[in-house]
């Protein structure tokens, strides 16, 4: 099955003029001309991210997006419409961030943390800043001490907001970080504290170790 949204190993079959098919002939998805490697032959296995075009058609590409479904990502707001706003995800098509999964009113030029999910309704993937509703909090998995990697996205009164492996919500608190953290920062980090509400505290500072890493 194609799996609109991520990366797909996809066997090409058919060339024709404005590109090549990958998949088969009961399932397939075009692999325009501007991005066919010249040495691709027919029956090899191409990795591919799939997406859908202007017309909502899948549509494949060899480009890389900054961030698949299921991850966060910084992304520069290039347009705004009546409907939403577009942001730059690396990928010849800007991603659409509906005005519904916005948090805040999004201004072209800024660079707000940006999750990719799959609407179910309309099969286009799509961006969101309403970063509440996108985090796990099955925190089970995490261990006090652990080193994690950390994704800043906001700030509030108490600290940093940060994503914590990707997937989860955790702070990093002011006293916690010598440094002035920047929205859209990639540090690593060790986990503090687990929460009884799922979220995780987290210090920048290795455990024993008095210096910011």
């Amino acid at each position: 099955m194609i799996r609109i949204g991520e990366y797909n190993d996809l066997e090409a079959f058919k060339r024709v003029d404005f590109g090549v098919y990958l998949g088969s002939e009961e399932e397939w998805v075009l692999l325009p001309s501007k991005w066919v490697p010249d040495e691709l032959a027919l029956g090899e296995s191409l990795r591919v991210f799939v997406y859908t075009d202007s017309k909502d058609r899948p549509i494949a590409t060899t480009d890389a997006p900054v961030a698949t479904i299921g991850e966060f990502a910084s992304m520069e707001v290039v347009d705004m419409t009546k409907y939403g706003a577009f942001v730059d995800w690396g990928l010849e098509k800007d991603l659409f961030v509906p005005f519904a999964r916005q948090t805040g009113a999004l201004k072209k030029g800024q660079r707000p943390i940006v999750y990719v999910s799959l609407d179910e309704r309309t099969g286009r993937v799509i961006g969101s800043t309403d970063l509440g509703r996108c985090f796990e909090y099955d925190i089970a998995d995490l261990h006090v001490g652990q080193e994690v990697t950390l994704l800043v996205f906001d700030f509030n009164d108490a600290g940093a907001q940060v994503v914590v492996e990707g997937r989860y919500r955790g702070i990093v608190y002011h006293d916690e970080t010598f440094e002035a953290l920047q929205i859209g920062q990639q540090i690593n980090g060790w986990v503090k504290q687990l929460r009884d509400d799922n979220r995780i505290d987290v210090s920048v500072r290795r455990p024993g170790h008095g210096s910011v890493v």
